[in-house]
């Protein structure tokens, strides 16, 4: 049957149209479908990181108690570790889901910090096992100290732990949206903070201080 040219136009049009919207259906869909969820993926991955982070740093407070004899204070700090000993190694595990997606430098300190948290779980593990193996955790009770033993090295400790754990939360919610602020910041975060001295140091500083007080001792 012949058509006119307008109505063959027309067809192959429709035939054309049909066969490209089949083509996207059967090949390109399922790729696009599959970037959507990694993009879904990526997102959810930083948003879990960004809660366990948050939780983090509420529950690391009271890892404070590892330095007082009070029982309960020092329930408190035991679990405490447990639980950041479990959240580093959650945090570990999800940081491959989504640190690809981050700039290099952003990815850098992200990483570096959520590792850095983990460096902390050990010291405060042996001392919890010192204190407790050693019996000095009821011999101090017995003495009714309530502060124990290196309880200024152990605060160090946590507050390094807690400004890593803030470090971490910081630059993984960075945009690029105001490219100055993000910049600034990240290389801010980058150069992070010096460690705390642990308490021999802080006896050395005390004592410098109040020799350049009080002067030098007389001799004789």
């Amino acid at each position: 049957m012949w058509l006119p040219a307008q109505a063959q136009t027309a067809l192959i049009s429709a035939v054309t149209a049909a066969v490209i919207t089949m083509l996207v259906e059967y090949l390109a869909k399922p790729g696009l479908e599959a970037r959507k969820d990694r993009i879904l993926e990526v997102h959810r991955a930083r948003r879990e990181t960004a809660t366990q982070l948050l939780n983090l740093i509420a529950s690391l407070h009271n890892l404070y108690g590892l330095t007082r004899s009070n029982p309960l204070a020092w329930a408190m700090g035991k679990s405490a570790l447990q639980g950041m000993t479990d959240a580093c190694d959650r945090l570990s595990d999800d940081l491959p889901r989504y640190e690809f997606s981050l700039p290099k430098r952003q990815r850098d300190v992200v990483g570096r910090a959520v590792r850095a948290i983990g460096t902390y779980t050990v010291p405060l593990q042996t001392n919890v096992l010192l204190y407790e193996k050693t019996g000095i955790l009821d011999q101090e009770r017995e003495r009714g100290a309530e502060e124990l033993p290196m309880g200024s090295f152990i605060e160090g400790l946590i507050h390094n732990a807690l400004h890593e754990t803030a470090r971490a939360y910081t630059a993984l919610m960075l945009s690029r949206r105001r490219p100055l602020k993000y910049y600034f910041k990240l290389r801010q975060l980058a150069d992070g903070a010096p460690p705390l001295p642990d308490s021999a140091t802080d006896d050395e500083s005390e004592a410098s201080k109040t020799e350049e007080q009080e002067g030098p001792c007389p001799l004789g």
